[in-house]
This record gives structure tokens, C-alpha cells and sequence, in this order.
């Protein structure tokens, strides 16, 4: 580990640890979700997707849902979302 990697993770206060552990997620209405954080697809059907989320496990359930676009780390969610769950 680098002194300066070091030095950032000594620096974090315990306020800020859940921030850093908990995925970030965004809701345009019921019709998109955007959720940082994400390592991996657990599930995926139209009814229900689930993703790996650091120490977390997001799930959309509704209508019609699809994984728009994947990049490193970042999902989108489209459909109809009618619930929203975070499990530990």
C-alpha cells in the first residue's frame, strides 16, 4: 500500500465511512434508475434485477425492466419501477 493511498484511508472520518460504503442511486421518477457502486448483476429478468452493490444488494421490481447501459461501475435501470429494495 502507498504512503499516499495510506494517508487517504487514515483521513476518513467514521461520519464518512457508511458514504463510502453504500451504493449511490438515483430515481428519475418510476421510468430510470442509475446506481453507482455496482460490481455485478445478480439477477435480471423484466420483473426483477438485482445488483452486487459493495457490501449491498439493490433489487428493482416492476414492468418492462432492461439494463440500458453498463460502464465500470455504473448501471442504468429503465422500465416501469414500482419498488426499490437495499439489503445488507
Amino acid at each position: 500500500m502507498t504512503n499516499s493511498f495510506r494517508n487517504k484511508i487514515e483521513q476518513i472520518t467514521p461520519e464518512e465511512l457508511p458514504e463510502i460504503l453504500m451504493p449511490h442511486i438515483e430515481l428519475c421518477a418510476d421510468k430510470k434508475a442509475i446506481v453507482e457502486g455496482c460490481k455485478g448483476i445478480l439477477s435480471y429478468s423484466n420483473e426483477l434485477i438485482s445488483l452486487n452493490c459493495k457490501s449491498f444488494t439493490v433489487s428493482f421490481t416492476g414492468a418492462n425492466l432492461s439494463l440500458c447501459e453498463m460502464t465500470e461501475g455504473k448501471v442504468t435501470v429503465k422500465g416501469k419501477i414500482s419498488e426499490v429494495n437495499l439489503l445488507s
